[in-house]
């Protein structure tokens, strides 16, 4: 904890390795310490809940606390055996959302979902896919007026995916543009566009360094 700015991806990946993750999970002895997390600790602004679990562990309806206050929980469960209909009960009794991640990518395209609703964002669209070595694929979604900006984000396995954006007046959107906010890692790309034009706008995806057997990504 002292020294998290200088930690190296391959040494995290070590020390995640160690950890034993066999045996059950405590559900509702997790949300008890974030109900008395939330009952101690005076915090402002919109709140929600993010539950990762296969929902199978222990739980006596801990969710009726969070369900009065007005606390939705977003519940993740991931490939694999689950029990999704405890999940999917927990965020439909808490006005939140159950997503089934069957790979990681889309674990981040839940958190995406998640950090809308505590900005108070609406999700336009969600695109998953695969490309090639060399591909070009093209995806089209559309705005309506009066927005005063919108994110696109771009999330894959690895390698690299180029990423450019076609406004509905022809102007071309792409990385480094002085007219965008852009964001990049080595697996995801993160963009907003200020006072959007309305309209049908179109995202091109190119294959630039792809394995054999293609890339899955989610825009």
């Amino acid at each position: 904890d002292l020294n998290w700015q200088n930690i190296y991806k391959s040494s995290l990946k070590n020390d995640i390795n160690k950890i034993n993750s066999e045996g059950g999970t405590n559900i509702g002895g997790g949300l008890d310490e974030m109900r008395r997390a939330l009952e101690t600790e005076n915090i402002s602004g919109k709140i929600g809940i993010l539950l990762l679990s296969d929902g199978l562990g222990k739980y006596r309806n801990q969710a009726e606390w969070f369900r009065q206050k007005g606390i939705p929980i977003y519940t993740i469960s991931f490939i694999g055996e689950d029990n999704s209909k405890l999940l999917n009960n927990i965020a439909a009794l808490t006005n939140g959302n159950y997503m089934k991640a069957n790979s990681y990518n889309e674990i981040i395209t839940a958190f995406s979902q998640f950090v809308n609703y505590l900005r108070g964002d609406a999700i336009l669209t969600v695109y998953k896919s695969r490309i090639s070595l060399g591909e070009r694929l093209v995806s089209s979604f559309f705005t309506t007026a009066y927005l005063r900006y919108f994110f696109v984000t771009l999330v894959w396995v690895g390698s690299r995916i180029d990423l450019t954006l076609k406004s509905p007046d022809g102007k071309v959107y792409y990385q480094n543009s002085s007219n965008v906010e852009w964001t990049s890692g080595d697996n995801y790309l993160y963009i907003k566009i200020n006072n959007p034009v309305s309209g049908e706008w179109k995202a091109e995806l190119y294959g630039a360094d792809i394995p054999s057997g293609g890339e899955e990504f989610n825009l």
